[in-house]
């Protein structure tokens, strides 16, 4: 992963229902806002 879009979650490997609503959440919603999805990419499918 690129070092500008590391992030360094809070807590042990398996995050709590807490963490993952005050945390995770917001992080998933700005990470999507940030970099939204390029439908115009086409990718190939191994055959």
């Amino acid at each position: 992963m690129h070092p500008d879009m590391q992030k360094h979650n809070p807590g042990g490997h398996t995050p709590t229902a807490e963490q993952f609503k005050t945390w995770y959440c917001p992080l998933i919603e700005k990470m999507l806002l940030e970099y939204p999805v390029n439908h115009n990419i086409l990718f190939a499918v191994p055959g």
